[in-house]
């Protein structure tokens, strides 16, 4: 038997880990599948036209984003994904719109105005 090398063990080592790691999401995934939740999440594709929106208020809000759709999205369900930025007064909104669209078209998503603000500035009765 041939010993290995630093670098070549790590090279094994990183790819045993890899599948430890995927063997083990696999495992999360049955379970998830087969728990209630899981179930009542499975549900909703026979829905048909779906879609998920997020209202993000800061930059870090877009860590929790990411680990609901791929939680989502491991259990089968894909669907656009929206972002809007938070819009309770128009400086709130106009401070971070641009970053929030960013963060969509970085990840591929949809990024959704909030045209009652751009036009209106959040007038009462908008």
């Amino acid at each position: 038997m041939k010993k290995l090398g630093k670098k070549e063990l790590e090279i094994v080592v990183g790819e045993v880990s890899r599948e430890i790691c995927k063997v083990k999401k696999e495992k999360l995934i049955e379970k998830f599948e087969s728990s209630e939740e899981g179930k009542k999440v499975k549900e909703y594709d026979w829905f048909g036209d779906m879609y998920f929106k997020f209202v993000v208020d800061k930059d870090t809000d877009i860590y929790e984003i990411d680990r609901a759709v791929e939680t989502y999205r491991d259990a089968g369900i894909h669907c656009d994904v929206y972002l809007m930025p938070v819009g309770g007064t128009d400086q709130l909104y106009f401070n971070n719109y641009k970053s929030v669209a960013e963060m969509a078209l970085k990840r591929g998503w949809r990024y959704s105005p909030r045209l009652q603000v751009d036009i209106w500035r959040n007038a009462w009765g908008t």
